[in-house]
């Protein structure tokens, strides 16, 4: 299930490790991995360590060299699991310490204060809306700065940071393109299934992400409903539900108000499947459609066309970084954007105020130009 813990492969460290910290959700793991085996390149033979929560550990298994998952959550019982966990990393030499995400959770800015590293890189930025509010500037924790653009896409701030490091002529495409490695044998499991709930009815497959990490991003429940119905007049349609636990009520909603419409299966995946195997599904799917969420990166990661809803809080550093014709980014413009989402309406209009129409009609777009190409 999504955010389900993994065993810790503990090899040793052959002389100075590179270390990364990784402090974001799943969409900022994702975005990481292509970097990471880069960074594997260019510091060869240093091992690439990572410091990661255990939600995110599965995406960086095979692009890094070790994994370390950090609890979270609060308490004295905590505070001795993430101790216990964190002890490797000082028992070896650092070569450099990387913090590529903006962010100020607190644990790892103190992780990078005590790590005894003779370089160690941070980004220049913003406060999200969501992030912890620190006493004293982390930057002073770190020996070099990287300054970027708050609106620049989360991909060009990793090449920045890479270039920052050394890795010269970096390219998003070529070199730090997001990919976790799947297995032939994830890739086939995930063709099968869709293939099952494609049919002799030759329904078209959709991933519909619901989720969004916070209710501001919310499209709603009922908007998906009215899509997914509008979607099955046209042609057969087979929906199925990514995210993970917490997303369980909404996707159940869905449900309740779609499942009966003749033309559409909905199948609720919520919460039952790992991070891998969603990301599987969703590569194998003809298109995703969502919130801002971990699963729209993941499609364009997979080459899956996309319809991506998204609000004007921090518009649009986590826009979809893929094709404009095969990912479309669907919103209400307005002139209150980059607000941090701290609505002045209260309603978060800029998300709530897209139509289903406009996101069916920009799916029959976006599968249109897959079936052209």
């Amino acid at each position: 299930m999504w955010g389900q813990r993994a065993r810790d492969s503990k090899p040793p460290a052959a002389g100075p490790i590179v270390l990364v910290l990784s402090p974001g959700g799943l969409g900022d793991a994702l975005l990481l991995t292509g970097a990471l085996r880069t960074l594997r390149r260019h510091f060869a033979p240093s091992p690439v360590w990572v410091l990661a929560s255990p939600a995110t550990r599965p995406f960086f298994i095979r692009c890094a060299d070790r994994v370390i998952a950090l609890p979270g959550g609060r308490g004295p019982w905590i505070s001795l699991r993430r101790a216990v966990a964190i002890l490797p990393i000082f028992r070896v030499s650092c070569r450099i310490l990387m913090h590529p995400i903006y962010s100020t959770v607190r644990i790892y800015h103190q992780i990078a204060r005590l790590v005894e590293s003779p370089e160690k890189v941070w980004f220049d930025g913003e406060p999200m809306a969501d992030d912890e509010i620190m006493t004293e500037d982390p930057r002073r924790f770190y020996t070099r700065i990287v300054a970027v653009d708050r609106n620049m896409r989360e991909l060009d701030k990793l090449a920045a940071m890479l270039r920052n490091v050394g890795v010269e002529n970096v390219s998003c495409r070529r070199d730090i393109w997001p990919d976790i490695g799947l297995s032939e044998a994830e890739q086939n499991s995930a063709r099968e299934r869709i293939a099952g709930w494609r049919g002799q009815r030759a329904a078209l497959v959709l991933a519909v992400c619901p989720g969004g990490g916070f209710a501001a991003k919310d499209w709603g429940a009922e908007r998906f409903a009215d899509f997914l119905r509008i979607a099955a007049e046209h042609r057969p349609i087979a929906a199925f539900l990514a995210g993970g636990r917490q997303d369980g009520e909404r996707a159940r909603r869905i449900c309740g108000a779609a499942s009966s419409v003749p033309g559409l299966r909905i199948i609720d995946l919520t919460g039952r499947c790992s991070v891998r195997e969603t990301v599987a599904l969703i590569g194998a799917s003809d298109a995703c459609v969502g919130n801002d969420t971990f699963g729209l990166h993941a499609a364009v990661a997979m080459g899956t066309p996309s319809v991506v809803v998204m609000g004007g809080g921090d518009f649009p550093r986590w826009a979809p970084w893929g094709e404009p014709s095969r990912h479309v980014v669907l919103t209400r413009r307005l002139d209150c954007f980059g607000c941090r989402w701290r609505c002045r309406y209260g309603d978060f209009r800029c998300v709530r105020d897209v139509s289903p129409e406009s996101v069916l009609n920009a799916l029959r777009e976006v599968v249109g130009e897959r079936q052209r190409s």
